[in-house]
């Protein structure tokens, strides 16, 4: 796998300031399985580790409540450690544990 990165530099007009903040990013691909499923390609911040991703991406959909437990993640099909850091073209995957909704008849 080749471990490419790239920078990229925004300017901050929040911050009062002309300076240019730049940041090394690489590219990976999100696969969220829960619900509709989707798939994306996304830049994250070089070194950004399974964890701090997942946060992020899962806090947008749960208004900042994150549950694990709930979940599978997996990096590249092998089941990810949180402190896993993220790698250039990697597949990143969210599949929810159990799906709720069906309906058990005995």
């Amino acid at each position: 796998m080749c471990l490419v990165s790239r920078k990229v530099c925004i300017m901050d007009e929040n911050l009062g300031s002309d300076e240019l903040t730049c940041l090394d990013v690489i590219d990976i691909q999100y696969i969220n399985s829960s619900g509709g499923g989707f798939a994306q390609n996304v830049q994250v911040k070089k070194g950004t580790t399974a964890k701090q991703f997942i946060d992020q991406k899962l806090g947008e959909q749960q208004s900042g409540s994150v549950v694990y437990d709930g979940y599978r993640i997996r990096v590249n099909g092998q089941t990810a450690e949180a402190d896993k850091v993220l790698e250039n073209a990697c597949r990143v995957t969210v599949t929810p544990v159990k799906v709720d909704g069906g309906l058990c008849v005995v």
